[in-house]
């Protein structure tokens, strides 16, 4: 009967990963929606961080500040987004260019689009794919009804 205790006692003293994050990420939306700037952002950065600390759980879980531990995630992938799009280059400002290289005519490029390939689109529908599998993450994980 003492074993039955002790090992119930010691599943209760020692959550899982899951469990852990699933406490925290209410706060941890809050801060990231405040670093990103938007709720779409912020689910990205969150569920980035998420696949971070994932990769290692037994860290996240041994540290003495779990919060703090996760929340350290999530501000070091808002800066890598915040940097990532900070190089992104403006389409409008590569139209002179293409016109003046030696691609084909108005058009000719990849995606039929009038001036080429439109990458934004591609990105855009990624990015939609990203959000619903990211809720559909959160559903399974938080055990959201």
């Amino acid at each position: 009967m003492a074993d039955a205790t002790s090992s119930s006692a010691s599943s209760a003293a020692s959550p899982t990963f899951d469990e852990v994050f699933c406490g925290l990420l209410p706060r941890l939306y809050r801060r990231a929606v405040m670093l990103a700037g938007s709720r779409q952002s912020a689910e990205d950065v969150v569920h980035e961080a998420y696949l971070k600390l994932a990769a290692r759980p037994q860290r996240f879980l041994a540290h003495p500040e779990p919060y703090a531990y996760a929340f350290t995630a999530v501000l070091n992938v808002a800066r890598d987004a915040y940097r990532k799009d900070r190089r992104q280059v403006l389409v409008d400002g590569l139209e002179g260019v293409e016109e003046a290289g030696a691609g084909g005519g108005a058009g000719g490029g990849l995606g039929g689009a009038p001036g080429g390939w439109d990458g934004g689109v591609e990105r855009r529908q990624a990015e939609i794919e990203a959000v619903r599998l990211l809720g559909a993450v959160s559903r399974i994980m938080c055990g959201a009804r």
